[in-house]
């Protein structure tokens, strides 16, 4: 994403994803997933998962799920204030929350730094 350029996932990148599409309502699942799609500039990837996501039970981790992708959605097409918005709603503990290691909440922060910039860049 940082370089504008896209990669098609590969087939068995699909597979994993696959065997991991009834979990993304839990937001490290949902940041890894919606991150891959995003990443190669799948669209139609994100827009399936975030479908999966709002078909699960409502709770705090469907609501930072489809933050977290709704965020990259908007990242993917050029709405960068709106994905800065989505993430810097998301307090500190909610970035814990997500789980995994430090690495995911890096992860969240930069993607929404990339975010505050192109906003910017757009407004000046």
């Amino acid at each position: 994403m940082a370089t504008g350029r896209t990669t098609p996932l590969a087939r068995k990148v699909e597979d994993q994803i696959q065997r991991f599409t009834g979990m993304l309502a839990q937001p490290f699942i949902a940041l890894h997933v919606a991150g891959l799609y995003a990443s190669a500039g799948d669209i139609d990837g994100l827009t399936r998962c975030r479908q999966q996501v709002e078909n699960a039970s409502p709770g705090s981790n469907r609501d930072t799920s489809l933050a977290l992708i709704d965020s990259l959605v908007d990242l993917s097409e050029s709405r960068y204030a709106a994905a800065a918005n989505r993430l810097q709603a998301l307090d500190r503990e909610t970035r814990i929350g997500v789980g995994g290691s430090r690495v995911e909440r890096i992860l969240i922060d930069l993607i929404e730094q990339r975010a505050v910039a192109q906003s910017r860049q757009l407004s000046a």
